[in-house]
């Protein structure tokens, strides 16, 4: 069995179904902290939603990706 422990300053890309139950998760558990995760989502209302609910950092533009020791791409493939 793989532990995961903490993975740092992170930014997840693509909070959906999928995306959301793993942030939820890793955060209920101890795997992320809410302080050092930020999250980027298309729409507005939909951020705003989950910053309020989890606690991170939101946007709805592409940040500077340097500044992250994790990025999780939580997005359904294009086809």
């Amino acid at each position: 069995m793989v532990v995961i422990t903490m993975l740092g300053k992170t930014l997840c890309i693509g909070v959906g179904s999928m995306g959301g139950a793993l942030l939820r998760g890793a955060l209920q558990h101890g795997v992320l902290k809410a302080r050092d995760t930020h999250i980027l989502v298309r729409r507005e209302e939909q951020c705003k939603a989950l910053t309020e609910e989890l606690g991170v950092v939101g946007f709805t533009t592409l940040p500077n990706v340097n500044e992250y020791n994790t990025i999780l791409l939580a997005v359904k493939p294009q086809v």
